[in-house]
Parts: C-alpha cells; sequence; structure tokens
C-alpha cells in the first residue's frame, strides 16, 4: 500500500511538472549594430519550443508566427537611423516569455568635397586649368571619420579630410573620394576636365594700371567665336562679350570699375563647348 502510494505522488507531481512547461523565450541575432538600411536575421531558439511567437522590432512594426519551428527564421529592414529595441514573446499554453536586444543603425556618412586652386580662397567649377598650380580637395569633416582619396585609379597616401594634388596632364580626370564613420562607408565618384594648352584661363588678374596683369586674357585659337560672361558672387551679370579674342579689364559692360573679389565666368564656344570657372580681380 505504501509503494502504491508513493508511486502515485510521484506521477501526480511528474504530471503537473510536465502540464506546467514553463517557457523561456530565446533567440539570436546576426548582427546588433550597423549602417542605414540595416537588414537582421533573428533565429528563433527559445525552450521548449512555443506555440506561437510574437515580434516586435521596435519601430512600430511586428510580427505574428503561429506554430513556429525550431530555428525559424525572421528577417526584418531598418531604413532609419536610430536605436531599437527588439522583443521576443514566446508563448506556450497560458505561459508568455519575453526577451529583448538592442539594434544600433549607424547613418551613411556625407561624402561630398569640393575643390580650388591651392592657395585660392576661389571654389571652382567642375573644369580646371591645368598649370603649375596646386588643386585642395576638401571634404566635410566628420569625427572618428576615415578618408581615401583615389585620382585616375591611384589611391593617395593622404588619409585626411584635405588633400593637395598636382595633375600631371589636362583632359579629363577621376577623383574618389570615400570617408568611414561608425563601420559605414560611403563614396563619390567624380569626372572633371582639365584644360589643355589650346585654350588658357586665368584664374586671377590685378587691373591696377601698374602695366603688369592688367587685363584678364583667354588665350584661344583666334578663329572660333566664343560668348564669354563675367558673374558676381550674386549671380548679377556684370559683363558679357561676343568675340574671336576674349579679354576683360575688370570694367562693368555700363563702365563701372569693378571692386577686389571673386567672380565667376562662362565661355562658350559655336560648336557648343562650355567653360566654367572663377576670377579672383585684385587691385
Amino acid at each position: 500500500m505504501t509503494i502504491k502510494l508513493l508511486v502515485t505522488s510521484i506521477f501526480l507531481i511528474t504530471s503537473i511538472f510536465v502540464n506546467a512547461q514553463l517557457i523561456s523565450a530565446k533567440f539570436n541575432i546576426d548582427q546588433t549594430e550597423g549602417c542605414e538600411t540595416l537588414n537582421v536575421t533573428l533565429e528563433n531558439v527559445s525552450t521548449p519550443n512555443p506555440d506561437q511567437l510574437i515580434w516586435d522590432f521596435g519601430d512600430g512594426t511586428t510580427e505574428i508566427i503561429d506554430n513556429p519551428t525550431w530555428e525559424q527564421i525572421s528577417n526584418h529592414s531598418y531604413t532609419e537611423v536610430g536605436e531599437y529595441e527588439i522583443t521576443l514573446s514566446a508563448i506556450l499554453g497560458e505561459d508568455t516569455s519575453r526577451l529583448s536586444k538592442s539594434v544600433h543603425v549607424y547613418a551613411l556618412p556625407n561624402a561630398n568635397f569640393e575643390y580650388e586652386l591651392a592657395g585660392y580662397p576661389t571654389t571652382l567649377s567642375d573644369t580646371l586649368y591645368y598649370s603649375n598650380q596646386r588643386y585642395l580637395f576638401t571634404a566635410e569633416e566628420a569625427l572618428d571619420s576615415s578618408h581615401t582619396w583615389t585620382i585616375n585609379g591611384i589611391e593617395q597616401v593622404n588619409k585626411t579630410d584635405e588633400l593637395v594634388f598636382k595633375f600631371e596632364s589636362s583632359g579629363v580626370q577621376n577623383v574618389i573620394h570615400s570617408i568611414t564613420v561608425n563601420g559605414c562607408t560611403s563614396a563619390l565618384d567624380s569626372t572633371f576636365t582639365i584644360l589643355g594648352e589650346d585654350i588658357k584661363i586665368p584664374n586671377v588678374f590685378t587691373p591696377n594700371s601698374d602695366g603688369v596683369n592688367d587685363i584678364f586674357y583667354i588665350k584661344t585659337d583666334g578663329q572660333t567665336p566664343y560668348k564669354f560672361a563675367v558673374l558676381n558672387r550674386h549671380g548679377n551679370r556684370v559683363y558679357t562679350s561676343d568675340s574671336k579674342i576674349i579679354s576683360w579689364d575688370g570694367y562693368s559692360y555700363w563702365g563701372e570699375q569693378l571692386d577686389t573679389g571673386t567672380y565667376y565666368y562662362t565661355l562658350e564656344s559655336d560648336k557648343g563647348d562650355v567653360f566654367k570657372g572663377a576670377i579672383l580681380l585684385v587691385r
């Protein structure tokens, strides 16, 4: 009789334990940080295997999976920068267990840059003039960033947000700037044209009547007609010319002596070739 009661008690205790089947929510995540857009893979390893999974991805979206399998895979994409908390609710019978893990999404850095003649406060257009001058490339500053400059397929030694470079030939040039912040990398691939010897466009002149460099003169072949225009920093046209020989004495088309400063020009041939750039006028 005693043995029978003992066996019955053990059976009842075991039945109660089995019926309880307390669930423990567990999941693996392939990455907890990354760049926008970040795609994460989630793996259910809850024990015992639940009747239902509820994923809360922390960005206002959820996913419900009935009768999931062991190592059930879910995927989610984060398209905006921020920190998100992923919560898995594992449900078995009337029992629910939850587990949360954080994911951080970093912004892609800005790979834009500007360029100018080194030593001149003049931001140039997408056409440069080949000379002995060096050119300064400047990228946007970013904390804890690393930079890579590649010119005409050759990576430069400089790794900072500024690069001074002298082109050795005229023609089409390729400049690629890439920046890495928080492990996220962006790149900007740009093409520039450096004028050859058939057209020479200076970038500075001094019309102060001392007989030296008083005239801004563009060397052309003397045969091709060009439309030449000069604009001030506000974008207002201050001088125009339509001729085979291009020159400017620093006066406006209404006869006013213009002040020291940076002016911008456009030069267009009758063949449709267009050149743009900046002129530093110094009196």
